[in-house]
């Protein structure tokens, strides 16, 4: 009986040993790159089978087999003007996001929608006492926009973060 464990621990110790694995961080994929410049770096992989996306209130998380390590900082510096009251919603928004701006007197206002590249994706003018703006955005691609909303006079209303989720 003694001999059958003995012969039965060496085996499972033996198995063990010539078929260990190794994990490394790798990534089997078609084709891929990276490019480099003084301030960013970007790693691509093409042909991944598995990814998922979930978008939180203020992150975004995706599940593949390709996951670099990232660091974005983004500092919005407004002083918001007060007697105004800008409602956003639905946010995360999939077709049409609905602004509601609300202030005392009836002043003129702008509205600029930035991607992350700071790109101009829209932009309009409109009335601040009970104005209401819907923007489709279905045309836009996923991803984090910024409403920054303004005065005539150029102070800044408020900035705020609107997500577009597919």
């Amino acid at each position: 009986m003694k001999s059958k464990l003995y012969f039965l621990a060496f085996f499972f110790s033996l198995t063990s040993y010539t078929f260990s694995q190794q994990i490394d961080q790798s990534v089997l994929s078609a084709g891929g790159d990276i490019s480099k410049t003084s301030n960013v770096t970007l790693e691509w992989t093409l042909g991944e089978l598995a990814i998922e996306t979930a978008v939180g209130f203020d992150k975004i998380y995706t599940q593949g087999f390709h996951q670099p390590f990232l660091i974005s900082k983004l500092k919005i510096k407004s002083e918001p003007v007060s007697g105004y009251k800008v409602t956003i919603y639905p946010n995360p928004v999939i077709s049409i996001v609905n602004i509601n701006i609300q202030s005392p007197v009836d002043n003129k206002v702008y509205l600029k929608l930035q991607d992350l590249k700071g790109q101009i994706v829209y932009n309009i003018s409109t009335y601040s006492k009970l104005s209401s703006v819907s923007i489709d955005m279905r045309t836009f691609a996923s991803g984090v926009y910024f409403l920054t909303v303004t005065s005539a006079s150029g102070n800044t209303i408020g900035t705020y973060k609107i997500v577009k989720a597919s």
